[in-house]
């Protein structure tokens, strides 16, 4: 604004006052003040006192506790004995030295540094004389350190220092009166005084009054610091150990150490970064400490520097959450412009360039269709600023703009919509008398009562779906995780948030719903990611979520994407602490035996690329499954030596360990085709209700994590519809394709129902489209739906789904799975076989086995599984959809009779339609998917007799799925498609005849035909399928459990035989009732 306050308290001042709770609640007392008048003097009168031996016994102790701990002491008489040093440095490994929190650079297990002690008046001269008698002994010292207690003055001191270096060659360090008095006051080192000069207890007697935060803080510092101090606790290499010894920083600066202990742990967690060099890291490193700086010291000076390199480390790894580090920096030399307490151009900062420079930061999150929150948070960072920038009459402009991103960005999970508000507020003072701050008000208060019923409501829902999931009520669940989504999607509900997603994955995953699961399980990844971007720590969550994600894509199959969660699995095992786990119980090395599992199953079709992914194995440490892999090809050679230290010696017993290996019972999770990703048309596919959905796309990384996302959509669109909706078809396919002059999407339905082609465009996904595409999905869905199964009672299920399931809510997480993808894989996912293996450079282990290995894999389950299931929650992989019926071409061709007929190879039977042309059509598709012999008699033609008492002649015929044919396993769910039409014929002769013929020559051509005048049917043999089997029954004969049952209704009268008491079909007629 135009106009600002210069009234401007000191950085620390201001902050203490407005986070008090950030700073030490204690307080110590002392009966009597050991002051500093006294301290001075006591040490002016050593040498009166004769207190060298007590002087050098203090100096050894603040050198231990402020320079290096590694010291050990020369005996001999006083003043230096016989090794000429009063006490050196030993040698300590770097992986002990590392871990001191010393003011010191930090000492270096090449370096030996020795320290002198003098009490007389001519420093100057014993100094010198000092130095002498320690390079005299040879040893190789690189730094001398001289304690005095007299008090030169700086510039005397500094004179001395540069003379000793130029004329000797070596560091010297001369620490005085001065310096140890300073030490002593500033980190309270009374006790340690007092004790080593021998001076009255009475300094020692204090009152500690140990505040309640304080209290846990110095609870939490002591653990960190044993962690931080036991060698073996890290890796050499660990991030873990970088953020402890921040959090250390942090905590001491909290309980107001002295400023050398908190320098000095912020500089050992610099030389722990140094190893692993991660940019977001020093940024953390660096934002804390001038933080600490400017608010705790007022030290404006080396606020400034390390503000410098803070942004060095931004240009090196930029993400929103840097922005709003930056973003405070930003507002902090606002604040400091304006004031008197410190001249930023003395400093060499121009607040104009640095505002400049952190608005051109945010213009690298424009992209709405791959960061639409990243690019909402940057928008409000922005006119913030602008706001803040603005002239009093333009104000209102900033404001409702504010308004209007505030709003949008509300809707996503990682919004942090509570520190805008706190912003906003405390910006809300300048503006006392505007409407639009008024608005603004009014929309924050909408939010916030919403958001605050939301976590109330989300987090009821969230322990029904914990309850529901614990009793393995999958389907409901579902219903109540979801309903979750949107009303804990928070930042101060990411806890609770995180369980319902992990919640909704599992129970996605237990009703074989893998693309639903692997959307959640990615979300939940993103949100643990969370707590690294912003505070740098990696929690446990996050290696679980990247576990179960390598679990999930086993099952799909798609080893590429295996391969990435567990490169991730890798890196992320380093940097936490994991509980001690039993090596054959890591989930580390389990994912390696599933890995070996699917492999040693893997189709031999797929042997081309198994051939080139055992030395990448190899480099990912996944030794079981590269000796799977190599044993499957034929390598046996090459593995024979592994097996040796198991005891495991002939062929014969390494036959019988794979064999073992591959039959586990893991094997029946990992039942889907493995998929390499190789080719350059990707198939991909998902079984819904029993329908397979099934995928073809172009190798393309961006298309293919879209495909994901439009999978996820249909599984959790319709993941609780288990007994409302049946598929009226065994398979839909679906096309993408990418076409850059589409914004959105279209799609278009082929010549056949269960065909789409559907085009994406290039910004499907952006949060300014994402209205308009969720009304093309439902579109979509729906399209697919009405086209392809049977709904009972639409309305109802509509409106059961919308309204009591709000399907809404956990539908929306599907459309950030780009997002999240990007989140977790960066930018460049390696998804595919190529951004693992060069395909042509790579070593190729071609098949040696003359014959192909193959497992059987028995897909069976125990019946009585099944009868502990009940049809809500049995999973949809478990169920199977047969139908040799295309709905809406048979509604179409209208097929209105049955007949027989004869030509030159034998007897026809037409089935006679309305429209010729879709009857065709009908054919084709039955031509397309067994031939024009239907060798394994999979269409199944049954005529029903005498299902009409008054009218003996009449019959019908049932077309439908011959399920004795199909091989399934034997406690599937099967849902059939059938169509079947009654004949009211005054005559039995043409049925009689084509049961006489049919008896002669147990053979036929079965084809379309065109009905003519109602009389008369002309047949299309080049249409014709030979068949071999003819289901003719008597009604009677038909019972509960016979497919037929679905030709009979309730006003059937059918004819029963005088000696028939009991007849099978009065069963059917019972329950009809």
């Amino acid at each position: 604004m135009e106009s600002q306050s210069k009234s401007f308290a000191s950085p620390s001042e201001f902050y203490k006052l407005k986070r008090p709770e950030f700073f030490s609640d204690s307080k110590i007392i002392y009966e009597v003040q050991l002051t500093k008048e006294h301290l001075a003097l006591e040490l002016d009168q050593i040498t009166i006192n004769q207190k060298q031996d007590e002087f050098e016994t203090l100096c050894r102790k603040l050198a231990e506790k402020l320079i290096a701990p590694n010291l050990i002491p020369q005996v001999g008489p006083t003043g230096g004995g016989d090794g000429k040093t009063d006490f050196e440095t030993h040698p300590v490994s770097h992986q002990i030295s590392d871990r001191w929190f010393v003011t010191q650079e930090g000492w270096k297990e090449t370096e030996k540094w020795a320290f002198a002690i003098s009490a007389k008046k001519t420093w100057k001269s014993k100094a010198k004389s000092d130095i002498i008698n320690i390079l005299s002994t040879k040893r190789p010292y690189t730094h001398i350190f001289f304690m005095t207690n007299q008090k030169p003055s700086s510039k005397k001191k500094k004179e001395a220092q540069d003379s000793f270096k130029e004329e000797y060659g070596i560091e010297v360090t001369i620490l005085d009166g001065v310096w140890i008095i300073e030490k002593i006051l500033q980190h309270n080192f009374i006790d340690l005084v007092v004790d080593a000069l021998n001076l009255s207890k009475v300094y020692k007697e204090k009152k500690v009054i140990l505040g309640a935060n304080d209290d846990l803080r110095e609870k939490q510092l002591r653990e960190l610091e044993e962690k931080i101090s036991t060698p073996n606790r890290y890796f050499e290499y660990d991030f873990q150990r970088v953020e402890d010894a921040i959090e250390a920083a942090i905590i001491s600066r909290m309980l107001e150490k002295p400023r050398d202990e908190i320098e000095g742990k912020f500089l050992r967690a610099k030389r722990f970064c140094k190893k692993l060099n991660n940019p977001k890291q020093w940024q953390r490193i660096y934002y804390q400490r001038a933080w600490t700086y400017i608010h705790w010291f007022d030290d404006y000076e080396a606020f400034i520097e390390d503000y410098k390199q803070f942004k060095k480390h931004i240009s090196l790894a930029c993400n929103i959450s840097s922005m709003e580090l930056f973003f405070n920096f930003i507002s902090l030399l606002r604040g400091l412009e304006v004031s008197d307490v410190c001249n930023l151009n003395e400093l060499g900062i121009s607040f104009k360039e640095e505002k400049a420079e952190f608005l051109e930061s945010l213009s690298k999150f424009n992209d709405t269709n791959k960061i639409p929150c990243s690019t909402a948070i940057a928008h409000t960072y922005k006119n913030i600023q602008k706001l803040i920038d603005a002239k009093v009459d333009e104000s209102s402009i900033y404001i409702k703009e504010l308004s209007e991103v505030l709003v949008q960005g509300s809707k996503y999970l990682d919004y942090p919509f509570e520190y805008f508000t706190d912003i906003f507020t405390l910006i809300g003072n300048i503006f006392p008398n505007n409407e639009e701050f008024d608005n603004l008000t009014d929309i924050i208060a909408q939010i916030t009562s919403k958001r605050q019923s939301d976590l109330a409501s989300g987090e009821v829902f969230l322990n029904r779906g914990l309850q529901k999931i614990e009793a393995e009520l999958f389907k409901e669940s579902v219903v109540f995780f979801g309903k979750t989504i949107v009303k804990l999607a928070k930042k101060e509900s990411n806890d609770l948030m995180y369980f319902a997603l992990r919640g909704l994955a599992e129970a996605y995953y237990r009703l074989g719903l893998l693309w639903a699961a692997n959307n959640c399980l990615t979300a939940s990844l993103s949100l643990s990611f969370k707590s690294w971007y912003e505070k740098g720590v990696i929690h446990k969550r996050v290696y679980d979520c990247i576990t179960a994600l390598a679990k999930n894509e086993l099952i799909i199959g798609r080893i590429p994407s295996y391969f990435s969660w567990h490169e991730n699995l890798q890196i992320i095992r380093r940097e936490i602490n994991l509980d001690e786990i039993p090596a054959e119980k890591s989930p580390y090395n389990i994912l390696d035996v599933f890995l070996a599992i699917k492999l040693l199953n893997t189709s031999n079709s797929e042997n081309k690329y198994l051939a080139r992914i055992p030395n990448l194995l190899d480099e990912k440490h996944l030794w079981l499954s590269q000796d799977a892999c190599l044993y499957k090809l034929g390598y046996l050679e090459r593995i024979k030596e592994n097996f040796k230290s198991a005891g495991i010696k002939d062929m014969k017993q390494i036959d019988d360990y794979f064999r073992n290996l591959a039959t586990q019972p893991a094997q029946k999770e990992l039942l889907n085709p493995t998929n390499f990703l190789g080719d350059e048309i990707i198939y991909l596919s998902s079984i819904i209700l029993g329908c397979e959905f099934k995928i073809k796309c172009i190798n393309d990384k961006s298309l293919i994590i879209t495909v994901e996302a439009f999978l996820a959509y249909f599984e959790t669109f319709l993941a609780t519809s288990l007994k409302n909706v049946v598929p009226a078809t065994e398979e839909i396919y679906l096309h993408f394709k990418r076409n850059e002059d589409c914004e959105i999407l279209t799609f278009s339905n082929k010549n056949k129902s269960n065909e789409y082609d559907i085009e994406i465009g290039h910004a499907t996904f952006s949060m300014e489209n994402r209205s308009k595409l969720w009304e093309l999905m439902i579109n979509l869905i729906s399209d697919i739906l009405g086209r392809n199964f049977f709904f009972d009672e639409i309305e109802k299920y509509l409106k059961n789904l919308f309204q009591k399931e709000e399907i809404s809510e956990r539908l929306s997480i599907v459309f950030e799975h780009i997002t999240f993808t990007y989140n977790t894989l960066g930018e460049s996912p390696k998804i595919l076989l190529k951004d693992w293996i060069d395909i042509e450079k790579t070593e190729n282990y071609s098949n040696k086995r003359s014959t192909p290995l193959n497992y059987k894999t028995d897909q069976n389950n125990s019946s009585s599984e099944l009868n502990n299931q009940t049809l809500n929650n049995y999973g949809h992989n478990k169920r199977k959809a047969y139908s040799l019926i295309d709905v809406p071409l048979w509604d179409e061709a209208g097929w209105i009779s049955f007949g027989i007929f004869q030509y030159q190879k034998g007897i026809g039977i037409a089935l006679g339609f309305k429209d010729a042309n879709y009857g065709k059509k009908i054919f084709d598709g039955w031509i397309n998917k067994m031939g024009t012999t239907d060798k394994e008699e999979i269409i199944k033609i049954c005529i029903i007799k005498g299902v009409n008492k008054a009218h003996p002649h009449w019959y019908k015929v049932l077309i439908t799925s011959n399920m004795v044919k199909m091989n399934h396993p034997d406690t599937q769910i099967f849902t059939l498609t059938s169509r079947y039409r009654e004949f009211f014929p005054n005559t039995s002769t043409n049925l009689d005849n084509l049961i006489m013929a049919y008896k002669h020559t147990k053979k036929y051509l079965l084809c379309p035909a065109e009905t003519i005048n109602n009389t008369g049917i002309k047949p299309f043999i080049n249409y014709g399928i030979i068949k071999t089997e003819l289901t003719i029954k008597n009604a009677w004969e038909i019972g509960i459990h016979d497919i037929e049952k679905v030709v009979i209704n309730k006003k059937d009268i059918p004819i029963i035989p005088n000696n028939i008491k009991e007849p099978p079909i009065l069963s059917i007629l019972n329950l009809k009732e």
